[in-house]
């Protein structure tokens, strides 16, 4: 989804969406998990491996929890908490980078 930065309100992000309201979201050693199942993710960034963790949660009503695919360098809502849904601007639809991967999403 497409998002204005918590930081800065001129600049718009890009996650993707790993959970929806009622969700029990968790990572541990850099495995996220939804609903108690570890998730297969191969769209993260291999070469920049994540081994971040945080306590499981459950997402509210309205809210989405997002994370960037560079997770071992994204500002996401491991640091600024699940998104309210009202600030989702758009959803991303074409990849661009990494040049061998650009296409429809």
């Amino acid at each position: 989804i497409i998002f204005q930065s918590v930081d800065n309100p001129d600049e718009d992000l890009i996650k993707r969406v790993v959970g929806i309201p009622g969700d029990t979201i968790a990572e541990k050693n850099g495995t996220l998990y939804v609903n108690g199942k570890p998730q297969k993710e191969p769209y993260t960034n291999k070469n920049l491996p994540d081994s971040s963790s945080f306590a499981k949660m459950t997402i509210l009503e309205d809210h989405v929890f997002v994370m960037g695919d560079n997770r071992a360098n994204s500002a996401d809502s491991r640091f600024f908490g699940p998104l309210p849904e009202k600030n989702i601007e758009g959803e991303a639809f074409l990849r661009f980078w990494p040049p061998d991967r650009i296409g429809l999403l």
